[in-house]
Formats: structure tokens, C-alpha cells, sequence
């Protein structure tokens, strides 16, 4: 989009992307973790393997969701896959769901901080697994930066840095 100028300035959480005429002004890590709602037993072993886990009932965003798409790939190397209970592209409502449920879902930590915080739900860690996605705000290299992309960058910065 941005090549066919339809957009000025993109802001994306995905995989790091890389083009030799984009300028990237941000780039932040953000962890994606497994949680559940506190109730569920799950969270009494130590030794939590991601073939258990699939097993468990999950509340997942929609399929075309960047870190979704992330976690099925990775399955997929590992021959395992999730079927979702529910796949709903809100996280406050996949929060609520496991929460009251005690299912469990697949998030970047940043939409789930606050419950986490307050122990409405639970991280789960699991053996040798892990996937960052990367918060970007990128622009062609050659555009003219207006006062409004600048602003944008400015507020970008302030909240994700």
C-alpha cells in the first residue's frame, strides 16, 4: 500500500518486514505468551510441554491475525495445531472468556498486561517455546514527512517506548 502511495505511514505488529526503500522509526519487541484464566489446572505443573497445552480448550483471534499466524506456523513444525473453541478478533473478549471459562488463548503481552497484573488471568510458560512479534512504524524513504506523520511518530514513541 504504501508503494502505491495509498497510505503515508503504517504502524503493524507482526515479523520484522524489511524493504531497502521503507524507513523504520520504530521498532519494538513484544512478547507473545499463552494465558489462561487463575482457576485452571494447568497452572500447577511445573513442566508445562506444548503438546499438553494444545489439548487444553482455547479462545484464539481471528485466523489472519499476525501472531496467530505466527503460532500456527510454529505448530505446524511441530506437528501439533490448536482447534479453537472460539476464534473472535477482541481480546477483551477472549480475556473475558478464559477468565471465566479457564480456557486459554494466545496474545501479545501487551493486550493483556493489566489482567495479567491483576492476576484476573495467568501466564503460562512453557518449555522451550517462544515467539516475538515486533511493533513497527515504517514509511517510504523517499516521502515528503508532513507535520501529521511527524505527530504520529511523536505519539507512537511516547506509547510504546
Amino acid at each position: 500500500m504504501m508503494e502505491k502511495n495509498e497510505v503515508d505511514i503504517i504502524y503493524i505488529l507482526d515479523a520484522l518486514y524489511y524493504n531497502v526503500h521503507w524507513k523504520r522509526v520504530i521498532e519494538k519487541k513484544e512478547p507473545c505468551i499463552f494465558v489462561c484464566g487463575p482457576q485452571n489446572p494447568i497452572l500447577k505443573k511445573d513442566d508445562i510441554k506444548l503438546r499438553e497445552l494444545v489439548k487444553e480448550p482455547f479462545y484464539l483471534t481471528e485466523a489472519d491475525d499476525n501472531y496467530q499466524f505466527a503460532l500456527t506456523q510454529y505448530l505446524a513444525f511441530h506437528n501439533l495445531s490448536i482447534e479453537p473453541v472460539l476464534e473472535v478478533g477482541s481480546t477483551e473478549v477472549i480475556s473475558k472468556m478464559i477468565h471465566e471459562t479457564g480456557g486459554c488463548s494466545f496474545l501479545p503481552y501487551f493486550a493483556i498486561k493489566e489482567h495479567l497484573e491483576s492476576n484476573y488471568l495467568s501466564q503460562i510458560h512453557v518449555k522451550n517455546f517462544h515467539i516475538d512479534m515486533f511493533h513497527q512504524v515504517i514509511y517510504m524513504e523517499n516521502k515528503w514527512v508532513t507535520t501529521e506523520m511527524l505527530e504520529f511518530i511523536r505519539i507512537a514513541k511516547a506509547t510504546l517506548l
